[in-house]
């Protein structure tokens, strides 16, 4: 087993911030999965597209804020799963935080 620890900086608002991917990229954690989790910080108002690879699953975990989802609305501590879609919309109703599993 392996121990990482990072400072997560904030980003701009506009994109989500990868912090954990299988190969290291954009110096994220490495994990021994085949899973991407990024870190999405986004401001009242602010609208995310996150485009979805084909074969893989995500999960969205809401931290805090309010956020829309494909027309679902999301709380702290709801999560959402979607698999078989090409893309997600992501519209903070409120300053927001959640991650977001990318998995095969």
């Amino acid at each position: 087993p392996s121990y990482q620890e990072k400072v997560v900086e904030q980003n701009d608002g506009s994109s989500l911030q990868l912090i954990g991917s299988p190969d290291g990229r954009e110096s994220s954690l490495l994990i021994h999965q085949d899973v991407f989790l990024s870190i999405g910080r986004v401001p009242a108002g602010a609208q995310l597209d996150y485009a979805v690879a084909k074969e893989r699953g995500i999960w969205i975990q809401v931290v805090h804020g309010e956020v829309n989802i494909e027309g679902k609305l999301l709380n702290p501590g709801d999560g959402l799963s979607a698999e078989h879609v090409t893309s997600l919309n992501i519209t903070a109703l409120a300053d927001s935080e959640f991650l977001l599993f990318d998995l095969a």
